[in-house]
């Protein structure tokens, strides 16, 4: 068996991940991930992910892990897939073993997702737990849109925001995750700047850009301005596993200078309403489990979707868990 970066074999690596975007699609719990593993997929083939292809001969993959550097903490892994064919525990020791070894220069293999397809989170946990590694969680909040009052602005006026408002969002996304060890294993980008204008682009277009992923949802993207400057935003999309009867709250940013300010419970409250007055059901946010901003939705009546509502998360080595501020 063989490491090599992914991008050298760009049609084996299309393979596998859109095999995974398959996978996930068939989950209705995963649902919104499988836009995310379309959109590495692209990413990762033109180079602007890392990643690595797990070769069984020459012109054979047999895995995808998707990868990349945090400063001060080493490699994390995000997506981590094994072909139809290599779905055996043995195949996924050998897969993390193979990459904890090519991801050793520096600091190292530090977190690792526990999504991996047709790997089951208990041998998941069986292998890492031993290796010194803690989970850290994602779940699912959701909220119903029925009743609710609605909250007056607390400073400033709103706003639909959208393309032509991208660089004072760019501009309050980068404020808003500055110095969050949590976004270490959210959806935000380590250059919150550069790769945040592209992440936030692409919130309103199509995720995917096949005209299939969830699209964005003008009527809940509202901001609050003052002063010529964005304090805070929601953003948000169809869920592309339910899109008739639920949206999803992609980003809430404030500005922290702001925070105290009541913005947040505006702009859920306001999204709320939008939200039932386009017929929807409900309303959904995935979440770190511990974010600050849990506060806030629990505040507007988000609560962890049942069972368990844990969705994707990772497996952290303990003593980088301490260093980043997470234990």
């Amino acid at each position: 068996m063989e490491l090599a970066p992914a991008n050298l074999n760009p049609f084996e690596t299309n393979r596998l991940l859109q095999e995974l975007a398959t996978y996930y699609s068939g989950t209705k719990q995963w649902g919104a991930d499988a836009a995310r593993v379309r959109e590495a997929s692209t990413r990762l083939i033109t180079g602007e992910l890392t990643g690595t292809l797990w070769l069984k001969e020459p012109d054979s993959a047999a895995g995808v892990a998707v990868w990349d550097q945090v400063p001060k903490a080493g490699v994390r892994v995000w997506d981590l897939h094994l072909g139809t064919e290599d779905r055996r525990p043995e195949n996924f020791t050998q897969f993390l073993d193979e990459l904890v070894a090519t991801s050793g220069d520096g600091e190292g293999l530090f977190a690792v997702t526990d999504t991996v397809a047709g790997v089951s989170r208990e041998f998941t946990k069986m292998i890492l737990e031993p290796q010194g590694f803690a989970h850290v969680a994602r779940h699912l909040l959701v909220a119903s849109t029925d009743g609710g009052a609605a909250v007056a602005v607390p400073r400033g006026r709103s706003l639909g925001v959208g393309v032509e408002q991208m660089e004072g969002l760019v501009a309050l996304y980068a404020r808003a995750h500055a110095g969050s060890p949590r976004r270490l294993f959210a959806d935000v980008p380590l250059d919150v700047t550069e790769s945040g204008r592209r992440l936030l682009a692409n919130l309103f277009l199509d995720l995917d850009g096949t005209g299939l992923g969830p699209k964005h949802l003008p009527w809940g993207c509202i901001g609050v301005e003052e002063g010529g400057t964005i304090l805070g935003a929601i953003l948000a999309t169809e869920d592309p596993a339910d899109p008739k009867g639920r949206a999803c709250v992609r980003e809430l940013l404030v500005d922290p200078g702001a925070a105290a300010s009541g913005i947040d419970r505006y702009l859920l409250s306001a999204f709320l309403a939008a939200a039932r007055g386009h017929g929807l059901r409900e309303v959904a946010f995935e979440s770190v489990v511990g974010e600050p901003l849990e506060t806030s939705f629990e505040s507007a009546g988000f609560r962890p979707a049942t069972p368990a509502g844990e969705r994707k998360g990772f497996w952290v080595q303990e003593a980088k868990a301490r260093a980043l501020g997470l234990r």
